[in-house]
């Protein structure tokens, strides 16, 4: 393969494995280190790679699983000061390209430094970004699907026309006419056919369609179309981890009221400092009384 890349994969959780499977799919040389044997050999046993077990952060190790000769190091281990210390010595002992998994929270707001610093080519956080993706959804609830595009000042949404919509029967060159808006269809779905629309194409209700528009237009064009939304304005979060603490800060961030439930104390009193505008209630979410 032209392109075939020598990949190092350090950490065998889920998410290593996931990677191995993908890159090795797509035709890369993958080798993975993980300290624990059962869980390498899982990825071993699961896809064409070969396995190391040792420690990542360990200078042998790497040197051995041949890290002067890799192309890049992805360091997705369970701990992001390993992940961390792992990509500086790939970065100075072979000269590779790095990519991190950091994902507690102290580091957002460091995490352009620690890229800078620790010379890594690119940071990955999980947890962010299934938040991100969350609260798209929960901001925009009538919408199939949400995404964002030049920094968040561009949605793309996927909707379904509903019964008696100004778009149903609608011409797509005649959409300015009928909705005011910045809005480009860009796909449609009809009876299960996916269509790369063109003016005369002919929207009907039930069709699902992906719309790229201004998100601040976002609102308007749903009610025009006959889609109306009830914002959301509460929000209540069952556990306070990772995920659901990047959700609630995201969440606050567009004045939404939000309650997180959680039943460690600690994880209670933790998270009562970082977000000091969510109401922490400390229980089991699933006891019906509370």
């Amino acid at each position: 393969m032209e392109n075939e890349m020598k990949i190092i994969i350090a950490g065998c959780g889920k998410v290593g494995q996931a990677l191995a499977m993908t890159l090795t799919d797509s035709g890369h040389e993958v080798t993975v280190i993980d300290k624990n044997q059962e869980a390498m050999l899982t990825v071993t046993n699961s896809a064409d790679v070969i396995g190391y077990q040792g420690d990542c952060t360990s200078i042998t190790t790497q040197l051995e699983a041949g890290v002067k000769k890799a192309d890049l190091l992805i360091a997705v281990a369970g701990d992001d000061e390993i992940n961390m210390l792992a990509c500086l010595i790939a970065r100075k002992t072979g000269h590779t390209h790095t990519i991190a998994r950091i994902r507690r929270p102290q580091y957002t707001d460091e995490i352009s430094y620690i890229r800078e610093e620790l010379g890594l080519s690119m940071t990955i956080n999980p947890e962010r970004v299934a938040a991100a993706e969350m609260a798209r959804l929960i901001q925009i609830p009538s919408a199939l699907e949400v995404d964002t595009f030049a920094k968040g000042k561009v949605s793309l949404i996927g909707i379904r026309i509903p019964e008696n919509s100004v778009l149903d029967n609608l011409q797509i060159k005649n959409l300015s006419r009928k909705v005011t808006s910045n809005a480009l269809i860009c796909v449609t779905e009809h009876n299960g056919r996916i269509i790369i629309p063109n003016g005369d194409t002919v929207l009907a209700s039930g069709d699902k369609i992906s719309v790229t528009l201004p998100l601040p237009d976002v609102s308007d064009f749903l009610n025009k179309i006959g889609i109306h939304a009830k914002k959301i304005k509460n929000v209540m979060i069952a556990g306070g981890g990772t995920t659901g603490f990047y959700l609630a800060e995201r969440l606050i961030s567009h004045k939404i009221n939000v309650k997180i439930i959680e039943k460690d104390p600690e994880r209670c009193e933790e998270l009562a400092g970082l977000l000091p505008k969510a109401m922490i209630i400390c229980g089991d979410a699933t006891e019906k009384n509370l």
